[in-house]
């Protein structure tokens, strides 16, 4: 019984039940109402959704159809893709074989001509009684790159000029798709736009994530579990979760990246398909493991596959960090390098070994390889700049102190920047494999 009560407690796995309510409710009125008016009505509109990725607008028009389905009154939606119905030609049969879908494939087998014949037969021999069409034409901004926009044409001069009740909805990232349209297709669009955003206050994002996780009692896609014991304990454990201090400042940390309802399912997903017999409710670490995925510093990731000697290096750059200064060349870190490996000398069995400049010169074009560090375009000045006077008397030494200024630097004595902050450099540290405890004492305290 369990196990078949489980399937029924996975709504975020299921598309159609992304749940927006929470924090577009107004918008899903407004989509909701134009569906409303063309499938109850018979008035033919047509509408522009307009928002950034992953903000919900098709789970928006979704949940409108669906709403609107639930109240028997019949109709039929045509879905097109920009990405994949790439010219006229293939929307236009793509529209005849879902208007025929039990021709067996006979629509698909017609020439263009032939394709847009039968298409506006089917669609003028229509009246007021007839089945209401709705168009979904995702990716819309696409359609507006065919050839002289025959179909967007064709689609809007026929919700104007036609009895059987149609309505198109576009749904589109651009915020500029109306420009986008020709002169001769923007006379027939209504100029109905309607913008969608993600949540802007994490109260909202909060219930989105609660309203992806119940099961609700008067939820008809899980009509089978809506009175039973489980579905209680099952949204009491959410309720915990949603209590859990980790928990929530997981899902703020999220809120404050992204701020989309796409990617706050994609770390919702993993904790619910985990369900089964032997674990049937949401677990925390998880969760956890989760966002960790989703959230993965590609700096840090880098510097656990460096050598020990270019974490060294990235260790002595962050002394010079704590002290205040952000610009050095290879010289001063070699030098703070051999300072840190004369302390290790004092310590019995450290196994450390001080490598030759020359090596560690590689290893420092290494991190440049890599851009966790970058050379500073002027080079650097050292008589501006108090913080570099320190390493003068190296670069006077080596007779580079001239050439500073010059194209023909020497890569020695060039200026860089280290693009990781301490903290960055600490929580690596903490994470590099096999690392030696005194290298580990050195990356996380100021030394």
């Amino acid at each position: 019984m369990l196990t078949s009560e489980l399937i029924y407690c996975q709504p975020v796995l299921n598309p159609s039940l992304t749940d927006v309510t929470g924090t577009n409710v107004n918008i899903i009125s407004k989509v909701l109402s134009l569906v409303e008016k063309t499938v109850i009505q018979s008035e033919s509109n047509s509408a522009l959704i307009v928002g950034q990725r992953g903000s919900g607008k098709s789970a928006i028009v979704k949940q409108a159809l669906q709403m609107v389905s639930e109240q028997n009154h019949p109709f039929k939606v045509i879905h097109l893709n920009g990405l994949i119905h790439t010219d006229d030609r293939s929307s236009l049969r793509e529209i005849a074989l879902q208007l025929d879908s039990g021709s067996s494939g006979r629509a698909s087998l017609r020439t263009f001509a032939e394709t847009l014949l039968h298409l506006l037969a089917v669609l003028q021999g229509g009246d007021r009684t007839g089945t209401p069409l709705i168009f979904i034409l995702d990716e819309f901004d696409l359609f507006t790159q065919h050839p002289k926009q025959t179909l967007l044409y064709t689609l809007f001069d026929l919700v104007q000029s036609q009895p059987q009740p149609m309505a198109v909805f576009g749904i589109t990232p651009r915020l500029d798709a109306v420009e986008l349209l020709e002169k001769r297709v923007k006379s027939r669009f209504s100029h109905r736009q309607i913008s969608v955003y993600p949540p802007a206050q994490f109260k909202s994002y909060l219930q989105v994530a609660r309203n992806a996780l119940e099961v609700g009692i008067h939820d008809s896609r899980n009509r089978k579990i809506a009175s039973t014991p489980y579905r209680t304990d099952f949204n009491a454990v959410v309720s915990q979760l949603f209590e859990h201090s980790d928990f929530v400042r997981l899902l703020r940390r999220q809120f404050d990246f992204f701020r989309d309802i796409s990617s706050l399912h994609r770390i919702l997903i993993p904790m619910v398909a985990a369900l089964d017999a032997d674990s049937p409710y949401l677990r925390l670490d998880i969760f956890q493991a989760s966002v960790a995925d989703q959230l993965v510093d590609m700096k840090i990731e880098t510097i656990q596959d460096i050598s020990l000697l270019e974490l060294c290096l990235i260790i002595a750059m962050k002394q010079y960090l704590d002290q205040g200064i952000i610009k050095f060349n290879f010289e001063m870190v070699y030098d703070e390098y051999k300072t840190l490996m004369g302390r290790s000398g004092s310590v019995s069995g450290s196994g450390m070994k001080l490598y030759k400049k020359a090596v560690a010169l590689k290893a420092f074009e290494h991190l440049l390889a890599l851009e966790l560090i970058r050379p500073l375009e002027s080079g650097g000045n050292l008589e501006n700049d108090p913080h570099l006077r320190a390493s003068s008397s190296i670069m006077s030494t080596a007779g580079g102190g001239s050439r500073l200024a010059s194209s023909n630097i020497l890569k020695e004595f060039t200026m860089v920047q280290l693009l990781l902050e301490p903290s960055h450099i600490e929580e690596a540290v903490l994470k590099y494999p096999d690392c030696p405890p005194l290298v580990a004492h050195w990356g996380t305290n100021a030394l």
